[in-house]
């Protein structure tokens, strides 16, 4: 998928390759004597694109939210787990973010004396990073963004990359001085320190929860949740409009310059949403156009080139509601997420019941508040009550299916490695086409393999390493298997 969100700044903007960053020093098309104040939303923007493209719009169809629409073919190979190296799935993304977000951040760094300005600095450098781990399992790192010095930088181990970005957070939170302000433009927080402070703390807590499963985080999440210093609200960057160029990247990507609908509701997702009888399934979808519609209905994974479904027409199905999201923010992180962790933490680092039963319950309330649908104390007193009396496995899977339901269509990407974590929503044992003839026998929170998946993958762990680091970097690594796990992962 193509970039068409606005470039904010387009002239401060540092376009070198991924792995052969270029010297533009001599470049009259990019300065580098721009001030450091613009630079900073420059990369804001930049990880805005990619985020809110291409790994929205796979992050979707892998955590099964979204699949291709039977009479079009955007995204068969997606749905289908068709992807390989020359697909490119990931390459523009990964360019946007080590070409444009972290060599504007590298600037920020150099060129800054002011320690706020450092420590958001450092805070996206971290962010961004972690998308690229969380995708690929390794990253250019320790070696990168050295310019024509170290052309071919090495890819270092996901766990040492996270393991130095949360170093370095924590090296940015101890230097910040307390009487400075924000000197860089921000479109993010507006200059607000503390809630930088903020999305810091709730980073690492991301981090260390998300690798929780093979290292023993448990004193670093613990002082992070006793202390309790993390952001209000929501963590997004939104300056969109609704004019060609200005408007939400996906919504723009796909609604106005494809000028196709070619994303429907996904059968599990749709399943779980009415299972639990969630007034949010409007947010998400419309309902189908067929004469007679009544409910939501939503395709069978990677089914749309299968004989038994040559009948279905796009009327068939609930079509992704894009009513109202071209001026969608790109969310960075929500308070649903933060509280989501915050749920998880009491119940496997505390065993509070009392503390985690607060925590989901207001993780569930601000996401219906980000998505401005009512509804929720009744929800919760619902199918998704909270039971004190169930076990701990219990609890966590009823945290992880709603977690599931409040990432959709906000940061999908954060979904599919929440899915690849926790197993939750875990792989159902029906076969896609036995669901495709009774969808009832799909128990609801659980996925399904796609019915055409040319190898053989039950459910996708990681993308290729791109195309373009391959071909620019000796030393990038052979490529693995589409179900190879990333090394946090479940």
């Amino acid at each position: 998928m193509k970039k068409y969100i606005l470039i904010l700044f387009v002239g401060l903007i540092s376009f070198v390759s991924c792995e052969n960053f270029l010297d533009v020093n001599d470049d009259p098309n990019f300065p580098t004597d721009v001030p450091v104040k613009l630079v900073l939303p420059a990369a804001q923007n930049a990880i805005a694109e990619a985020l809110g493209d291409d790994m929205y719009n796979f992050g979707a169809i892998f955590s099964q939210y979204l699949e291709q629409a039977p009479e079009a073919m955007q995204y068969d190979i997606l749905c289908e787990y068709n992807v390989t190296q020359s697909r490119v799935v990931f390459d523009d993304s990964y360019v946007t973010l080590y070409a444009r977000a972290l060599e504007d951040l590298v600037q920020v760094v150099a060129k800054t004396e002011n320690t706020a300005d450092l420590l958001a600095a450092v805070v996206l450098r971290a962010f961004t990073f972690q998308l690229v781990v969380d995708v690929l399992d390794q990253a250019p790192f320790t070696e990168a963004l050295q310019g024509s010095t170290m052309p071919m930088p090495a890819w270092d181990d996901g766990s040492d990359v996270y393991s130095a970005l949360l170093d370095e957070i924590d090296t940015a939170l101890d230097s910040l001085d307390a009487n400075d302000v924000m000197e860089c433009s921000d479109l993010v927080f507006d200059g607000d320190v503390d809630q930088w402070v903020g999305f810091a703390n709730a980073l690492k807590l991301r981090m260390l929860m998300r690798s929780s499963n093979v290292q023993d985080n448990s004193v670093a999440i613990k002082a992070l949740v006793d202390a309790g210093v993390f952001f209000e609200g929501d963590v997004y960057y939104g300056p969109f409009s609704n004019e060609s160029g200005k408007r939400n990247p996906f919504y723009e990507a796909n609604t106005i310059v494809l000028g196709t609908r070619n994303h429907v509701a996904a059968l599990p997702f749709v399943r779980y949403l009415q299972s639990t009888g969630d007034p949010r399934i409007s947010w998400y979808f419309d309902l189908p156009t067929v004469s007679g519609a009544t409910d939501y209905i939503g395709a069978v994974p990677g089914a749309a080139n299968q004989e038994y479904t040559k009948d279905m027409k796009n009327e068939d199905y609930s079509f992704y509601r894009t009513s109202g999201k071209a001026l969608l923010p790109v969310y960075f992180m929500t308070q649903g997420e933060l509280q989501f962790l915050l749920a998880e933490a009491y119940v496997r680092f505390y065993s509070s019941d009392a503390d985690a039963r607060d925590a989901y319950e207001a993780a569930v309330t601000s996401s219906f508040s980000t998505l401005d649908v009512s509804g929720a104390s009744a929800f919760l007193s619902g199918s998704v009550e909270w039971d004190s009396g169930a076990t701990d496995t219990e609890k966590l899977n009823l945290i992880y299916l709603q977690k599931w339901v409040g990432l959709a269509m906000l940061n999908n990407v954060e979904a599919w490695a929440e899915i690849r974590r926790t197993g939750v929503p875990s792989l159902s044992d029906k076969i896609a086409e036995d669901v495709f003839d009774d969808p009832t026998i799909l128990v609801p929170g659980t996925l399904i393999t796609p019915a055409s998946n040319p190898y053989g993958v039950s459910y996708i762990q990681r993308l290729p390493y791109p195309e373009t680091a391959v071909k620019l970097n000796d030393n990038t690594p052979s490529q693995p298997g589409l179900d190879a796990k990333v090394w946090w992962a479940n």
